[in-house]
């Protein structure tokens, strides 16, 4: 193949650069696909219906400017500043954003609606909050990415939608999917994947309750003529003996097995929770 065949083979894409200039008016239904923006900006201006597709912004400073059904797909913003600036009905799919100050709140009322394309878009958004050093925005790109991981899974377990039936066809794929749906359940059931520490206590909290309850089941003193002032009062000992040996208090004569079970699992509890404070330390 010669070199005229080999750049016939791709298309031209006319990109233009514009560089060290400001936007003086609002602007409607403009597009700029594949335009490069370097060192460019606009304060207090709306932008309706234009086209940043494929566009890169580069040490771009936007402020307290409105964005209203624009299309930023494929674009990516590069150490620019987006303080106050408000986004309305925009697509960001497979939008990229690196070192860039904007707010979580704009960009999740703008998420696409494809759970994997939403997944990947908080990813990189995620990661661009932890490079500024923005904590709160991290944390709620977290729980949003997690929440369309769960839902992307979900989608490709039921495979109704034509994009899900052709992309994970087949045996292997199904049991792949299943296989990571089970982790991620029991990772968000066992403490909410690290960001919920409620769900951790809850988890704690109820194994102490299903271990009385086991207990009080195959404890021989009671019978069919127990009271329940009876029942209650025996559910309630071995309860806090429960707690007693989930915090390392041994009672007398209390299970081996059942001691050796709550010393694992408060072992587990507390890698689970220096993992959580870790994260959270680790953000500010």
């Amino acid at each position: 193949m010669s070199d005229n065949q080999k750049i016939a083979i791709f298309e031209n894409k006319p990109v233009k650069l514009i560089k060290d200039k400001f936007f003086n008016e609002s602007l409607t239904n403009m597009s700029f696909q594949h335009h490069t923006f370097r060192d460019t900006g606009a304060k207090k201006l709306i932008f309706k219906g234009c086209d940043f597709s494929y566009c890169i912004f580069d040490r771009a400073y936007f402020h307290a400017c409105e964005f209203d059904d624009c299309n930023f797909t494929g674009v990516r913003f590069i150490d620019s500043n987006l303080r106050n600036t408000i986004f309305n009905g925009c697509k960001f799919e497979y939008a990229i954003f690196k070192s860039t100050l904007v707010s979580h709140h704009q960009m999740l009322k703008n998420l696409p609606a494809w759970p994997n394309v939403q997944r990947e878009l908080l990813r990189t958004l995620r990661i661009n909050a932890e490079n500024i050093g923005d904590a709160e925005s991290v944390k709620e790109f977290v729980r949003y990415e997690l929440a369309a991981s769960r839902e992307h899974l979900k989608k490709a377990r039921e495979g109704k939608e034509s994009y899900y039936s052709k992309k994970y066809k087949g045996f292997w794929n199904k049991i792949k999917i299943y296989w990571e749906s089970m982790w991620l359940w029991i990772d968000w059931h066992l403490w909410g994947h690290g960001e919920y520490p409620e769900k951790l206590l809850g988890t704690i909290v109820g194994i102490l309750f299903v271990l009385t309850f086991f207990r009080l089941i195959t404890d021989n003193s009671l019978n069919g003529e127990s009271t329940f002032y009876e029942i209650f009062s025996l559910s309630l000992d071995y309860l806090l003996q429960n707690i007693y040996a989930f915090v390392g208090i041994i009672p007398d004569e209390f299970p081996k097995g059942l001691a050796a079970l709550l010393a694992l699992t408060r072992y587990v509890s507390l890698g689970l929770f220096i993992s959580v404070l870790y994260k959270r330390l680790a953000r500010r």
